[in-house]
């Protein structure tokens, strides 16, 4: 049959087997084609089947959206359609005319979707930075694989935010998943190999820039002063986290050592204290007192407040050019030093002047003295 590439509105009859086998020989249309290799048409039906009550399992009409018995509201996929394969429908026809159309449609979707296939593979390894929009294949952690759309990509973190497409999984919804869990797949694009093409050009550019980005972050040490607006840093530790950490290994010789002395086997893990880095990003510098406002990474909006400047440790992670951007904070570091020393040695200058200050200027309110 000519199954691949039917348009929006074909008639076909469905041919299911397995979970959808009562809907064989059912007949609809068309509603959308999202080639995916698992689920490509959705298919509005004719004659919707009665769904079963997921909360009582009363099996109710298709016509009512609630379950008579319980109120419980009809799940999404039972509805009046459903998602299949392209193997499991078949256009109905009218009229001879058809056949060809259907024909040379299907061939040429057949040839693109080859084309997909090898563009997927090709793609298989890649994880890095991939645009907004890129369809990407999620693998699931019951086993079965999800589709969703990147809506944005986390560097710092390695992670994707996702927008999950139909038919959407049980964890479905705006989620973050790790980059290494994700894979890029063409199958809406009209010419794959040149966007799987890309796609490995930028995955190669992003992974050499993270291996130089890591080596880079260790000449950051000591590199605080001058740090701008919007850069991201790294804080001491400010919470406690506790879990389990594996025990030195023992030979049996030394667990019969041990149980010799303590009267038990010795433990497998021991609880430890682990320590949650902070990331944050700067909102604005306080020289006056040595401080930065920071606001927690990476929410736009929220509770701000000031850590002295040498707890921030920047990082490169939001950096189109790490190397340049490494170049550019430790001269601002240094510069910013040789202004602070001058200032200081100025205000040594100045500390017995106070009469007809200008107005804004700084000013250090010294306690009185106390009487002997």
């Amino acid at each position: 049959g000519f199954h691949a590439g039917l348009k929006e509105g074909q008639r076909v009859q469905l041919r299911t087997t397995g979970d959808l086998a009562e809907l064989c020989n059912a007949t609809g249309s068309i509603k959308q084609y999202r080639p995916r290799g698992l689920h490509d048409y959705e298919v509005k039906l004719d004659k919707p089947p009665d769904w079963a009550c997921r909360q009582c399992t009363l099996l109710n009409s298709s016509q009512v959206p609630r379950c008579t018995a319980c109120s419980a509201g009809r799940a999404p996929d039972q509805g009046d359609t459903v998602w299949v394969t392209m193997n499991a429908v078949s256009p109905l026809i009218s009229a001879a005319a058809e056949v060809k159309e259907l024909a040379q449609a299907h061939w040429a979707e057949q040839e693109r979707l080859i084309s997909v296939t090898l563009a997927n593979l090709k793609c298989s390894t890649c994880f890095w930075h991939f645009p907004q929009a890129q369809l990407v294949q999620v693998q699931l952690p019951d086993g079965e694989c999800g589709f969703a759309r990147v809506e944005s990509f986390d560097a710092w973190t390695c992670e994707y935010t996702l927008a999950w497409e139909p038919p959407v999984p049980v964890c479905g919804g705006q989620k973050k998943v790790p980059a290494a869990e994700c894979r890029p797949v063409f199958w809406e694009v009209s010419a794959p190999a040149e966007a799987a093409e890309e796609v490995t050009s930028q995955h190669e550019r992003s992974e050499a820039m993270y291996a130089s980005g890591v080596q880079l972050h260790a000449q950051l040490e000591g590199i605080f002063l001058g740090l701008q607006p919007g850069q991201w840093i790294t804080l001491p530790p400010e919470e406690r986290q506790q879990g389990l950490e594996p025990w030195a290994n023992f030979t049996e010789e030394e667990a019969q050592a041990f149980e010799r002395d303590h009267g038990v086997r010795p433990p497998q893990s021991r609880s430890v204290t682990k320590h949650k880095e902070v990331r944050a990003v700067i909102v604005e510098s306080d020289p006056v007192f040595g401080k930065y406002v920071v606001r927690k990474y990476p929410g736009p909006t929220g509770k701000t407040w000031a850590v002295d400047m040498d707890q921030a440790q920047p990082v490169l992670w939001a950096s189109k050019d790490a190397e340049q951007a490494l170049e550019q904070l430790i001269a601002c570091h240094h510069a910013e030093r040789v202004r602070l020393d001058e200032a200081k040695t100025l205000r040594e200058e100045v500390a017995h002047c106070y009469l007809d200050l200008p107005p804004e200027t700084w000013v250090e309110i010294i306690p009185p003295r106390t009487p002997a």
